[in-house]
């Protein structure tokens, strides 16, 4: 069992709680997170209250770091996108749940700007079989590329990449000798 502190919210946060939680995991060695431009309102929000949109909120607050996993990142524009990979932050990517909200965030801008990337199923879509299709399908939208990605480049971002992104790649993600694995088989007949 790994635990990993969390500020919810972006727009509840006050900087001292950031500071702290931040502290807190570096203290311990391990995670934190929060939810981070999940929603129009976040931002909207955030830039009324703080005056600035929410990845450079929580940069100005010293939250930032390649421990933190940020869960969607729907809505960043290019210089949160800037600052976030500068950060080496980890993005949980919840495809299908996105889509539910019609929502394709900027996987491929985040992955390009340094931010790791793993995928999660989040509270409606437990399925990650879905979860990994519909990655697939939102990321050719996006890409307007038929053949980009390939269905391994997407099981690679379920389980290496989510192991990269909880710091966790020299025990699981893949299967090696002397890692941790759960193995599925699917019939395709």
């Amino acid at each position: 069992i790994r635990c990993m502190a969390a500020a919810i919210l972006v727009e509840t946060a006050s900087p001292d709680m950031l500071r702290d939680i931040r502290a807190l995991a570096e203290r311990y060695q391990t995670g934190y997170t929060i939810h981070l431009d999940q929603s129009r309102l976040e931002v909207e929000s955030v830039l009324q209250v703080r005056g600035v949109r929410p990845a450079h909120y929580l940069a100005a607050s010293d939250f930032l770091s390649s421990r933190l996993v940020a869960a969607h990142c729907r809505y960043p524009d290019a210089s949160e996108i800037d600052v976030l990979g500068a950060s080496r932050i980890a993005v949980s990517h919840q495809p299908a749940m996105a889509a539910r909200r019609a929502v394709i965030p900027p996987i491929p801008a985040l992955r390009d700007a340094g931010c790791t990337i793993g995928l999660g199923t989040d509270n409606n879509t437990q399925d990650m079989g879905e979860v990994m299709r519909t990655a697939l399908f939102t990321e050719r939208i996006l890409l307007d590329d038929p053949t980009t990605p390939q269905p391994e480049d997407v099981l690679e971002w379920a389980t290496l990449g989510s192991a990269r992104a909880l710091h966790m790649e020299d025990s699981l993600g893949s299967l090696e000798v002397g890692k941790k694995a759960d193995l599925f088989i699917v019939n395709t007949q």
